[in-house]
C-alpha cells in the first residue's frame, strides 16, 4: 500500500484519510445545514444568513479533528480512510448530500421559509445565543463522533457499549432544547452504531455510516415539513 493511502506510513492522517474526512464529516454537513437550517431569522432566507451560524459551528470541529489526529494517544484515527472502499462510500455520500443539501436551500428559498426548524433564532437576540450555541454545540459533536469523548469513556469503564451509550447519553442531554426524545434518539444511535462496528469491525466506517443515516434522515424530514 503507498503511503497516499496509508495513513500510518506518516506523522499525520495521510491524503486519503483528510479526504475520507472532508467527503463524510465536514462538506455534507454544510450542504445539509445550507439546506435544512436555512431559515430562521426575521426577514428574507440567504446564502450569508444560513452558512455564517454554521462556519462558527465548524471551525472548532476542524480544530479539535486536527488535534485528535495528531495524537498519538488516538491510534484508532489511523485506520482513516486507509482502503478504497472508504474512500468511494465517502464520495458517493458527498454526492449525495450536495445534492440533497442544495435541493433543500433552494426548496427554501423559493417557499420563503424563515423557520424550518422549531428552535430557530427569530431575531437578532436570539441569533447571537444561537451562535454560542453553534459553537458550543461543534465543540459537543467533535467530542462526540469524532471519538475523543469515546476514548475517555472507554479507558473509563473499558467496555465498548457502555462507553457508546454514555457518549450518546452525554450528547442527548447537550442538544435538551430540542426535547427530551433527543436523550432517547442518540441513546439508540449510540447502539446502532456499536452494532455496526462489531458487524464491519471499522470504528470510524460505522461512524460515518451511523452520522449520515441520522443525518439523511433529518434532511428528508424538514424538507418534506417545508413542503407541507
Amino acid at each position: 500500500m503507498s503511503a497516499l493511502a496509508d495513513p500510518s506510513a506518516s506523522n499525520g492522517l495521510g491524503a486519503a484519510g483528510w479526504i475520507f474526512l472532508c467527503a463524510v464529516f465536514v462538506l455534507p454537513r454544510v450542504a445539509g445545514s445550507i439546506g435544512v437550517h436555512s431559515g430562521g431569522i426575521e426577514g428574507p432566507v440567504t446564502m450569508r444568513r444560513a452558512v455564517i451560524p454554521w462556519i462558527v459551528a465548524l471551525v472548532p470541529e476542524l480544530v479539535l479533528a486536527w488535534i485528535a489526529m495528531r495524537s498519538e494517544r488516538l491510534e484508532f484515527w489511523r485506520e482513516f480512510g486507509a482502503d478504497a472502499r472508504s474512500i468511494r462510500l465517502a464520495a458517493f455520500t458527498l454526492a449525495a448530500f450536495l445534492v440533497v443539501g442544495w435541493y433543500g436551500f433552494r426548496v427554501a428559498l423559493r417557499n420563503g421559509k424563515h423557520r424550518l426548524f422549531d428552535w430557530a433564532p427569530r431575531n437578532r437576540r436570539d441569533l447571537r445565543e444561537w451562535w454560542v450555541a453553534a459553537l458550543l454545540l461543534g465543540i459537543g459533536c467533535e467530542l462526540v463522533y469524532r471519538g475523543a469523548l469515546f476514548a475517555i469513556l472507554l479507558k473509563a469503564t473499558g467496555a465498548e457499549s457502555t462507553a457508546w451509550l454514555l457518549a450518546s447519553i452525554a450528547f442527548g442531554v447537550a442538544q435538551v432544547r430540542q426535547g427530551a426524545g433527543a436523550v432517547l434518539t442518540v441513546t439508540l444511535f449510540g447502539l446502532q452504531l456499536q452494532l455496526l462496528a462489531n458487524l464491519s469491525g471499522s470504528l470510524h466506517l460505522s461512524i460515518a455510516v451511523a452520522y449520515n443515516a441520522l443525518y439523511g434522515t433529518i434532511v428528508g424530514r424538514e424538507l418534506a415539513r417545508s413542503r407541507a
